[in-house]
Parts: structure tokens; sequence; C-alpha cells
């Protein structure tokens, strides 16, 4: 029996077809729709194409909402509050500036992820914690009430544009985005909490598929459809490229090398990375220097007006359009509060008007664009170290996707770094998709709509490997593991590390790896409570013992049955002690998308369920 945790993967082959081409629906398959689920940080996207026009991907919009440009935006802010009954009461555009809502939920599914970006010490997320102690809820049930509203959105817009009876006779193919950063155990989280917010309930037509793809691999299959990508002179099959996708609260990089166009396969090149450094540290600081430059304007605006100001001047106008340039950027401020008696007649009486617009210059908001550019930079810049060292010559295409992917500023800084002779041809090209926000989501249409898998190949960015015990040799292990045992009536050394898999491996090349343990029971009972403890390391050189720095990851529990004891051979220690001696085979299969645990005893396989320790000790396995 499979681990519990291999069900959602679906094995899929290459086909013959070029995945830029719209796949012909057989015969004898029923009409379907392929949505594709964007669920972000700080805004969510989803896309969807029927079957017989995979090639004509429409982005979800029409959002419910007051806010400007929301109607027709491509994305919806992945926000949601709560009434005083614990019910969801308030999702996306419907929060006010005067509401208390989840917000970067998302991120609080892994804490293996969160530790390694450099602002894991964000407010955003302290209030979300707080929230999630408030109400009472884990943040997979935070996030399942989120995609519940976002789902039932989709159907709405189904509906309205297939018409009810078609959309009912359809079945429907789900592909969910993750980052590529991501664990196994916060993955299984994302599938739980789709499931549980009703995405794949039970259809007439048929049952509903739910799959998952790394966000990159989404945005790159996006880009090779819609961009072009194959047509590039400049990129041939063997060239590497990086995708860079820059979001609200999050910015994931990772290198691919590309196989083959036709089909479209990739093998990653490098592992994934990332920070916290998104468009909203761009707006908080536009907001810090705004309230120091213009205090009057905006000490006392209320939690509404100070959204609705924001949104008019600084994201739908200065922030989309900077380019660098020296300006002046103008912004039109909030009418000043004047509360007291006396500054309203100082205001009635003045003689020279205070005005109402800020100017903006260049240096001004080079400042406040540095850091977060500064940062994405930075992290651009490893990975391309990255797949030079690994490939022996550096990328031939940077790809800026997601919202902050599009900023006019972002995309001519780097420009400036990895370009900066401006030659021609460039030595990397600097690409920015268009319709860039929606990438991801639009990709993961085409990742179900023509089945194949583009990502071919997972580096591991860990170790992983149970622990086991060896007999004892002097001079060979550490005196700290030297114990006697009473049944084997020898000594042993314990604590040592069998490493399935290590850091920086290549799964494609990586089949199945096994250890027999031989171990002696006393009775059925005892074998029947065995299990094994798989542990992890991001070390890049963890050693041979169990010691600080590895981290458990799942324990494997064993339905032993009566039969394996007894068909066991017996024991005799010598001590008039008689045991059952059993040997069984632990085995890990890697693919590219699982990591399946199976165990066998006396030629037989035997049933096992694999329990995560916890979302902050699991570790990463293939996307």
């Amino acid at each position: 029996m499979a681990s519990k945790y291999d069900l959602p993967f679906r094995n899929s082959h290459i086909s013959n077809t070029p995945i830029s081409e719209e796949k012909e629906v057989s015969s004898g398959e029923s009409p379907f729709v392929v949505v594709g689920i964007d669920y972000g940080t700080t805004y969510s996207g989803a896309a969807w194409a029927k079957s017989g026009a995979l090639d004509q991907v429409e982005v979800i919009s029409q959002w419910s909402s007051q806010v400007l440009g929301a109607t027709d935006s491509e994305k919806v802010p992945s926000d949601i509050s709560y009434n005083i009954n614990n019910t969801p009461s308030k999702w996306g555009f419907e929060i006010g500036g005067e509401d208390v809502p989840f917000r970067w939920t998302k991120l609080l599914l892994t804490n293996r992820s969160l530790d390694n970006m450099a602002n894991s010490k964000e407010p955003v997320l302290d209030v979300t914690r707080k929230l999630l102690r408030k109400h009472g809820k884990s943040a997979v049930e935070v996030i399942s009430d989120y995609l519940r509203l976002l789902w039932k959105h989709i159907l709405e817009r189904l509906r309205k544009r297939l018409t009810p009876p078609v959309l009912d006779n359809m079945r429907l193919k789900v592909v969910l985005t993750v980052p590529a950063i991501w664990d196994h155990s916060s993955q299984e989280n994302m599938l739980t909490a789709a499931k549980k917010a009703g995405v794949n309930a039970f259809r007439p037509c048929g049952e509903t598929e739910v799959s998952l793809i790394a966000e990159p691999a989404a945005a790159a299959l996006a880009t090779y459809v819609d961009s072009g990508l194959k047509l590039n002179p400049v990129v041939k099959a063997g060239d590497s490229f990086l995708v860079c996708d820059a979001g609200g609260g999050t910015v994931d990089l990772i290198g691919y090398t590309i196989n083959s166009f036709e089909p479209f396969e990739l093998s990653e090149c490098v592992g994934a990375s990332g920070d916290l450094c998104g468009a909203i540290y761009l707006d908080r600081a536009f907001k810090a220097h705004v309230t120091t430059t213009s205090k009057s304007h905006m000490s006392k605006l209320s939690p509404e007006s100070e959204k609705r100001f924001m949104e008019k001047e600084w994201e739908y106008n200065v922030k989309r359009n900077f380019d660098g340039s020296v300006g002046p950027w103008n912004v039109q401020l909030p009418q000043r509060s004047e509360t007291s008696r006396s500054a309203s007649l100082k205001a009635v009486f003045k003689t020279k008007k205070e005005s109402n617009i800020l100017s903006l210059h260049g240096e001004h908001l080079t400042v406040i664009f540095s850091d977060v550019v500064n940062k994405i930079v930075d992290l651009l810049r490893d990975q391309v170290e990255g797949i030079k060292a690994k490939t022996g010559k550096p990328p031939k295409v940077i790809i800026l996707v997601g919202g902050f992917g599009e900023n006019r500023y972002l995309h001519q800084q780097v420009e400036k770094i990895f370009n900066p002779e401006q030659r021609s041809p460039p030595p990397l090209l600097i690409q920015q998709p268009s319709r860039a926000w929606s990438a991801v989501c639009r990709g993961a249409v085409h990742q179900g709509a023509f089945g194949a898998k583009v990502v071919v190949n997972h580096v591991s960015k860990y170790y992983y490997g149970p622990t086991y015990m060896r007999s004892w040799i002097e001079g060979r292990f550490d005196e700290r593991d030297k114990v006697f045992s009473e049944r084997w009536q020898q000594w042993h050394a314990v604590r040592q590390m069998d490493w399935y898999l290590k850091k920086d491996d290549d799964v494609k090349k990586v089949q199945s790896v096994e250890h027999t343990f031989d171990n002696l029971y006393k009775t059925p009972a005892e074998l029947q409570k065995c299990s094994y403890t798989i542990f992890y390391s991001e070390s890049d050189n963890p050693g041979t013992r169990l010691t600080n720095g590895i981290n458990e990851l799942c324990t494997i529990k064993v339905q032993f049955g009566a039969w394996q004891f007894s068909t066991s051979p017996v024991f005799n220690n010598g001590k008039g002690q008689e045991f059952r001696r059993v040997k069984s085979v632990l085995k890990m299969d890697v693919s590219v998308s699982s990591i399946k645990w199976s165990v066998s005893c006396n030629g037989e396989q035997i049933p096992v369920e694999v329990v995560y320790k916890d979302i902050s000790s699991a570790a990463q396995v293939p996307t």
C-alpha cells in the first residue's frame, strides 16, 4: 500500500505533441474545462480554457468590489475576514480599510521555506498568527475558506460564459500552483485546503482532477506558449533561462535548462530561491516618504481614506509608471485635516494657499525603489552564478513575471545590471511577457490542457534518510554511539544515518533506494508497533551520525501482522531467550513529483502510513 501522501500526484508521460499546439480531444474523451488557480501571498488569480479551444485561455475577472480598477483586475487580494460567528464575512476586494483580515496566510503553510527568507520576521505575519489563535483556526482552514469563496466565483463566471447546462456536462481539471521552494508538507496542506473548499466536490458528469505545478514552471509554460520562446533565435535546446516571479509579498526564482522544444521539456538547473522583497515593501517605503514630507495631509487619515489614496496615487499612478526618469511625478495629497477651531480660522485667513500636490523627482523615487530592487538583483545574480557553475555558461534569458515583474523600473534596472554595455543582441535577454501578472495561472491551464510534464527532474535541497544501528567495529564509530544490546548480546553503534537522497542530487537520475533492517521481536504485538523515523538535513555535509542540525521529517507506521511474525526465523541469543528475527526492507522511490515510502517483509508488501511530524519540520521534496 502506498503512502497516503502519494495519492494527489498523477503520473503523466511526455507526449510527442508539441505542447504549444492545441491538443485534440479524442472521440472517446468527454468534454472538459481546465481551471488554473494561482493562490498568491497578496493576490490570487484564476484562468480557464475548454476542450476544443485549449489555446484560448481566459483569465477570470469581474470581482465584487467598490475599488477603483477591480472590475477588470486579473487578480483579487488574498485577504479574508471573519464575523463574530467565526464564519467568513468578506474576501478579496470586499475588504475595507477598517477591517482586520487574514493576510499572507499562504506563507504560514510552511515555516521551513519561510525560515530561509531574510525578512521572515514580518509584522503582517505576526498579525495573522494572532488572528489564527483568536479564531482558533489553522492556516489550512483559513486558506480553505478563501478558496471556497474563490471557487464559487470561478464557477459563477464559468456558468455565465458557458451557460449552466454546458458546464454541468463538462468534467473539470483543476491545476493549483505552488512555489518551487515549498516542501512536501505544504503541498499536501494546499491540496487538503482545496479539497476542503469543495474544489473536487462530486459532479454527476465525472470526477474533478486536482493536481499541482510549480509556479515558475507554469510561468515558463505560459511564456513558451504565449510569447513564442521557441521562436527566439538566441535560445536553443541545451540553453538555460531564469524565471523571476516577483509578486506582492515574495519573489521566487528558479533556473531551468531546455531539454527540448517539441515537446517542451525542462530540467531544473539549480535549486529554487526566494525572499520577502515583493511590491508591498515598495508601498511601505512610499507611504513612509509621503508621511514624512506631508505629515499634515497624512496624519489624520482614516484607514479607508489612506487605502484609497494609496490605490489611486501610488498603485495605479506612480508605482506602475515610474521608469527612472527625472520627473517630476505629481501626487495629489489628501485634503489637509483641520480639527481645532484656531487651526480652522488660520486656514480661512491664510494669504498663501498650501499646495495639495506633492512633486516627486526621480531621485526620490529611486530611493523608494532601491532597497527592494537591489534585493531582487542580488537574488538574480546568485541564480545566474549558480547556473554558470552548473552548466558552464550563463542563462540566455531572464523572464520577469508576477505583478511586480511588470514594473518598468525593475525591468530597466535588471537590464542595466545584466546587459550593461547595451550590446545587440544582448548576452542576457530580459523578457517581460505580456500579461505577466496572470502568467502563472495561465501556465497552469496549459499544464492541465496538454497533460505533459514540463519539468522532468528536481534538484534536491536536502539530505533524507533513516537511522539504523551497526555491529560495533572498534575505531570506526564514535564512542558516544556504543550501546550493548541485551537481545543480540553484542555491542552496536546506534544513531547511524543512511542517507537515501543527498543534497543537490538530480532526482531524475535517482530511481529507488532501500535499506534492510534486521530486528528481534518478542511478540506479534511488539512487531505491530514497529515504525521508522525519517530525518532530513539542509547541511552541505551532515555526516553519518544523528546530530544537531539533522531534524525529524516523518514517521512511517508499518502495519505488520501476525503472519510476518510467525513466518520469520527463530533466533536464540545464547541466554535462553528466543525471538523472531524479522528482516524488513524500507524503500524510497523518487520521482519528479513525489517521494514514495514502502516496506516489505518476507517478500510481501506491507501497508504503511506516513505521518509528518509537523509543518515546521517538513523538508523539500519534488514539485
